[in-house]
């Protein structure tokens, strides 16, 4: 990482070899948009702020798996025009894509790799991790599971595949987690609940969408100052090799699976 952004938490792709595609066009800040949403899902909050969370890593070749079924690895056929994308190596329905690029992320953050929000793939489950990429001299895999033995799947140029979520480490440990069923803050929070709980109720008579949240407006008509309707993660810049890189990069002339 360079000193000269010390107080600005980073994350860099770093291509291991000559990828053959755009990084740049199939590793996009995550998208609001979900092809099984229409206008009604947009209004809810929670779930265009959880579509764009993080970085949506894109499918750069054609391919198409299935599964005869069993534990086997030989028993998931993989058919891509580039042999060297996806492949079966683990067994038990499971396919497997090894990024040519290598990620490294500030000292004490994480990278969470998790399903792509929102986007269903019926059939077909995405396994998710989190990988220590502050440190890590490897490459890591992405892992899909096939749910259905004796169905063809195809992934086109263009699908959603997984998403990038940087995460501190440690950050879950360090909460205090309490049931609190009694005391002052209770009553005040179950008082504004039955506020919340009526005036909802009298939009619902009237036919009218509730739109306080979306709109960070409190019960009492206070403006919620920090309110963020979605995440705006920056576009990754091309930027020259420097002397912060990570040291030893995976070579690509080993084809078996580094950390998954």
């Amino acid at each position: 990482m360079s000193d000269s952004s010390a107080d600005q938490p980073a994350i860099q792709i770093l291509p291991i070899r000559d990828i053959g595609f755009d990084l740049a066009e199939y590793l996009k800040p995550a998208d609001k948009l979900r092809p099984n949403f229409n206008n009604h899902f947009y209004l809810c909050l929670p779930l265009v702020a959880g579509n764009t969370l993080g970085w949506t890593l894109y499918n750069p070749y054609e391919f198409t798996v299935s599964w005869r079924g069993g534990g086997d690895p030989s028993a998931v056929e993989v058919e891509c025009e580039n042999p060297r994308w996806v492949a079966s190596w683990f067994g038990y329905g499971t396919f497997t894509i090894r990024p040519p690029f290598f990620v490294r992320t500030s000292p004490g953050v994480d990278l969470q790799v998790r399903p792509v929000p929102n986007y269903p793939r019926p059939g077909i489950l995405t396994l998710e991790g989190v990988v220590e990429t502050d440190w890590l001299q490897a490459g890591f895999t992405l892992n899909f599971m096939l749910l259905m033995p004796l169905v063809r799947f195809t992934f086109p140029v263009g699908e959603p595949l997984v998403q990038f979520v940087p995460y501190p480490r440690h950050y879950i440990e360090n909460f205090r987690a309490e049931i609190v069923t009694a005391g002052a803050q209770y009553e005040r929070e179950m008082a504004n609940y039955e506020t919340w709980l009526r005036r909802r109720s009298e939009a619902q008579q009237n036919q009218q969408v509730q739109l306080d949240y979306l709109r960070g407006i409190k019960l009492d008509g206070e403006h919620f100052r920090d309110h963020q309707k979605s995440f705006a993660p920056p576009p990754f810049t091309q930027r020259p090799a420097s002397a912060d890189a990570p040291e030893s990069p995976p070579t690509d002339g080993d084809n078996a699976p580094t950390t998954h």
